[in-house]
């Protein structure tokens, strides 16, 4: 996964994502772009986790993401013996 997603000033969505700490008083909104500045992982897991099911099936899915960080690979290609 990118550090930094791209969108274009037109793309960027306008709705809030909710941030439930889970104590009285807890309740946060964070606009798109406030997210995208303190966690852009987070807006690529809220992305991926609206497009699997939303049951036992897509927990499984969710909690073995396989987008990578940085550059570098860690996989090598197979080669013939």
């Amino acid at each position: 996964m990118p550090s930094t997603s791209k969108y274009r000033a037109t793309n960027i969505p306008t709705r809030s994502i909710a941030v439930i700490k889970g104590y009285p008083g807890g309740f946060r909104e964070l606009s798109f772009k406030e997210l995208q500045q303190k966690a852009p992982a987070k807006v690529i897991e809220l992305a991926v986790w609206g497009m699997v099911p939303h049951n036992r099936l897509g927990r499984r899915q969710i909690r073995k993401p396989l987008g990578l960080h940085g550059n570098e690979h860690p996989h090598a290609a197979q080669k013939a013996g």
